[in-house]
């Protein structure tokens, strides 16, 4: 052992080797490929393991070197097993924000599958016990400690690393931004690619950022919107126009003509995220025996549509509904970066529904998943939205063939409510639907598809991965037809604008789909008032200023600034447009909100969940049991009687059983329901006081 830690420097170079090795071999599930990783790109090989190498210096802290060592083994093996079975579920690789999001992801089916969740729970306890058996049984260290020195080079290393990293970046052995985070780990490692997600959070803040820089880059949409005919703070103009079905035009493009400023539609407007769908008959190798989204192409052909382009591939829904709902980029923000678990959970956030709720508007959002998923509930509170219907509120009855998601069509019910719930004014749903969401499974699971799917140069089980995914953005699209015919009979002026939020997890590549991105969706939009068609193709976080700005709505600074330079310049080809957004977004959300005035001008909100109570008319024993009588009853309604959960059946939305073996009544029992999360209690009934009959 003595020997062993004369010559430590060199095993730690060894074990920072061999562990890049295996975190490759996990992260591309291949440890051929690992090697080719080594072989083809040995500097950036060496820059991982030079990080790996780093964290093993604090070993020399302690007496119980080897202690440490197998720590810290273990910690950087931990990584590169959870990055490898994430990939084997989404396109996304593990970052660090996903720390901050590991409940979710063991919650979430098709992330960890149950087989996985045991291999790593296997994992904890053999490290668990190999770390007390090394704490207990393992040498240590009786030389002469020399902990001064360990800290100065610690210190040192504190300006190595920058300055090794910035020589790397310089000669293109590394890059210091990721376009695309699923290749960028990739070809650069996983370890490195880790690393910037932990120092990359958040915003940087620019030196030329100051309060005249803001008012400088607001003076100029305020001039920009002048000249268009547009007056600021809410005022607007905008006069119809229309081009050619199946025309596609670029935002900029858009003819400007002066129209009556006080002409503003306030239309109900539903916003629609449709989970992991795309345009089937998009990808290339694919064919199908009749048209799989039929109304959604009917959609595209007779109202406004286009590309949309999004942040992420396979994965990261909350970052595409960041951008669509505040209007802001993800291109500022680090490696892996998700607001909803950063910043958004201490600050408030200008977005679509505070913006028309400071108009008037109702504001609702309508999910059939977790409402507590990816903190989406505080998120929601932060951006200001008025009320946040689950799936804790759904009775849900019906899920898609694997079982683990439910289907879309409960979302119509709900949707509805929520334009009930303020009869006197219009609203704003935003629905996030989840039925199209993976994993795709091998074997073929639909004995009688309604959509026969065929594919050139695809293995049988990859063709059953299409089929069932196909099959299920069939239904999505029976959904979407079913939603918009209830819209209809409604008497109330309605803008619907859908939107796929990224490509499936499939080992698509850019020359697989028609567009030649990865990163390109299609959006669709319905109306019943006569808006003109106008097909633009428009990033996820221009929509909501785009259809603002038909709406002749300029309110809110990011929406007003994408209206104002949209008209004026490319968003690709605009320096000036990208790096105003940028300093926008740091002064709204980390800066000081010169834009502002330095005031909150949109607070968070007290988000109501649900719209309805359950309610509780009548108890009376019967066949043994404990018969509660009432309405909006859900799957995830607990029963607390004295304040105690009591083991419970649900029947119907308007029946629950308990058995007298889990409770035996007494007269004067206080029983309530509650609409739960696990222990979390959403909203509950009023108390019913049970009497004997």
């Amino acid at each position: 052992m003595k020997k062993a830690e004369r010559y430590s420097i060199l095993l730690h170079i060894v074990i920072a080797c061999l562990l890049c090795v295996f975190i490759e071999a996990c992260s591309r599930h291949s440890l051929f490929d690992a090697f080719r990783f080594l072989t083809e790109t040995p500097l950036t090989f060496l820059y991982n393991a030079f990080i790996i190498f780093i964290t093993f210096i604090p070993v020399y802290f302690f007496k119980r070197r080897v202690f440490i060592r197998g720590i810290l083994v273990f910690f950087w093996a931990f990584l590169g097993v959870v990055n490898g079975f994430v990939l084997a579920s989404r396109v996304t690789p593990f970052g660090y924000t996903d720390l901050k999001l590991v409940g979710d992801l063991f919650s979430m089916s098709g992330i960890f599958t149950p087989f996985m969740t045991v291999l790593v729970i296997l994992f904890m306890v053999l490290f668990v016990s190999t770390i007390i058996y090394l704490y207990k049984k393992g040498p240590v260290f009786e030389g002469k400690m020399h902990r001064y020195i360990v800290a100065l080079i610690l210190i040192a290393c504190y300006f190595i690393v920058p300055l090794v990293t910035n020589v790397a970046v310089d000669k293109k052995v590394l890059v210091d931004y990721f376009e695309n985070i699923a290749q960028g780990y990739k070809q650069y490692g996983f370890v490195y690619g880790f690393a910037t997600s932990v120092v990359g959070t958040g915003m940087n803040k620019s030196n030329d950022y100051s309060e005249e820089k803001i008012a400088s880059i607001l003076t100029d949409v305020a001039n920009k919107m002048e000249e268009e005919g547009k007056e600021p703070n809410g005022d607007s103009y905008i006069s119809p126009y229309s081009n050619e079905i199946g025309d596609t035009v670029s935002v900029n493009d858009l003819p400007i003509e002066p129209a009556d400023p006080n002409d503003r539609d306030t239309p109900n407007i539903i916003v629609v995220l449709l989970e992991t769908f795309c345009d089937p008959t998009e990808i290339k190798f694919l064919s199908f025996d009749e048209d799989p989204v039929p109304y959604f192409h009917y959609l595209q052909s007779h109202y406004s549509s286009g590309y949309f382009t999004v942040p992420v591939v396979g994965a990261g829904t909350a970052n595409t509904e960041f951008e669509v709902l505040t209007g802001m980029s993800m291109d500022y923000f680090g490696t892996g970066e998700y607001p909803y678990k950063t910043i958004l959970k201490k600050n408030s956030c200008e977005s679509i529904a505070s913006v028309l709720h400071q108009m008037g508007y109702g504001t609702y959002v309508v999910h059939n998943n977790k409402t507590r998923f990816y903190s989406r509930d505080n998120a929601f509170s932060k951006m200001g939205f008025d009320a946040f219907t689950g799936r804790e509120f759904m009775n849900l009855q019906e899920y898609t063939p694997q079982g683990n998601w439910p289907t879309d069509d409960i979302l119509r019910e709900h949707v509805l409510l929520s334009l009930d719930d303020t009869p006197d004014r219009s609203d704003l749903v935003y629905t996030i639907t989840v039925q199209g969401h993976g994993p795709y499974p091998e074997e073929k699971l639909i004995e009688d598809p309604e959509i026969v799917v065929s594919g050139n140069g695809i293995t049988p089980e990859e063709c059953n991965q299409w089929e069932y995914y196909t099959n299920e953005l069939h239904e999505v699209d029976k959904f979407i037809e079913t939603l918009i015919s209830d819209l209809e009979k409604r008497d109330e002026k309605t803008l619907v604008i859908l939107w796929g939020d990224h490509l499936p997890t499939m080992d698509l590549k850019e020359e697989d789909m028609k567009s030649g991105s990865l990163f390109k969706t299609k959006y669709v939009t319905w109306n019943n008032y006569g808006l003109p068609k106008i097909d633009a193709d428009l990033t996820s976080y221009q929509v909501m200023a785009h259809f603002l700005d038909r709406l002749h709505i300029h309110e809110g600074t990011i929406f007003t600034y994408h209206q104002a330079m949209n008209a004026n310049a490319a968003l690709d080809q605009s320096e000036a447009y990208s790096e105003g957004l940028e300093f926008l977004q740091y002064d709204l959300l980390y800066g000081n909100r010169y834009a502002y005035g330095g005031k909150e001008l949109y607070t968070s909100s007290e988000l109501s969940y649900g719209l309805r109570d359950a309610t509780i008319q009548n108890a009376f024993l019967r066949d043994d049991k404990l018969v509660i009588i009432g309405t909006n009853f859900t799957p995830f309604s607990k029963v607390f009687v004295n304040g105690e959960e009591t083991k419970r059946t649900q029947v119907s939305n308007r029946r629950i059983e308990i058995n007298l073996k889990n409770y035996e009544p007494v007269e004067g029992d206080e029983i309530v329901i509650s609409q739960c999360s696990g222990k979390y209690v959403f909203r509950s009934s009023a108390p019913y006081i049970y009497k004997i009959r």
